[in-house]
């Protein structure tokens, strides 16, 4: 995903990430004081290999953005950094531009996904709901009846047995997994790969006496 074009369109290159699914960090510069590289509104993108597109200033201070940026892959959303130029002036090493420069990180995705695992009467209703929320749906659900393109608008139709699960899927932290299927059954036939994925948020339908068949099972 990285561009050897020092300034490209960071904003072609957002579009790109949202499509493909990939993750980065975008740094903005918000706020400057003095002499700086860079003046407010520099981006810069960062990528989970630490390769970048665009600059905010170049050298060791975007050194330092970059490994702060790589921070957010881990955990968080979004922080402030402020950097400061002025410490070869006093030290005889490192940048003597003299000025002071936050910036501005936040995590960037691609689009957020719902599994829907069960393609009956709440499934049915649930989509458009997670449409909405500008949430992907994928529903996954072995009967072609149920399962299809006109019950199911703009979804991402997988006709499989439950038990095949979603570890090709993928899924991320900002991903989230409905379990509603047609019997307790094929619930718990999908749940163990769900439970085993990085998805944010997993969601069963169910009884109390159900919620301890499946505790119990696993």
């Amino acid at each position: 995903m990285a561009s050897c074009d020092p300034y490209p369109d960071i904003f072609q290159e957002v579009v790109k990430i949202r499509r493909s699914g990939e993750s980065a960090i975008q740094v903005t510069v918000i706020e400057v004081h003095g002499s700086t590289p860079r003046r407010e509104g520099a981006k810069m993108l960062v990528y989970p290999d630490g390769s970048i597109s665009g600059t905010v200033g170049g050298g060791i201070r975007e050194a330092d953005i970059i490994v702060e940026a790589r921070k957010l892959f881990d955990h968080g959303a979004a922080k402030l950094f402020e950097v400061d130029f002025t410490e070869g002036l006093t030290t005889g090493k490192g940048p003597v531009c003299g000025g002071r420069m936050k910036v501005f990180m936040e995590k960037l995705s691609g689009q957020k996904r719902a599994i829907i695992s069960g393609a009956g009467h709440i499934g049915w209703y649930l989509h458009p709901i997670m449409k909405m929320l500008e949430f992907q749906t994928v529903v996954i659900d072995p009967r072609e009846e149920l399962n299809s393109e006109d019950r199911f608008p703009g979804a991402e139709i997988l006709r499989r047995r439950f038990e095949q699960g979603v570890d090709d899927l993928k899924l991320r932290p900002e991903d989230a997994v409905i379990i509603i299927g047609p019997g307790h059954e094929e619930d718990f036939q999908i749940l163990p790969s769900v439970l085993k994925s990085e998805a944010g948020y997993i969601g069963m339908i169910g009884s109390k006496r159900k919620r301890k068949d499946v505790y119990d099972k696993l």
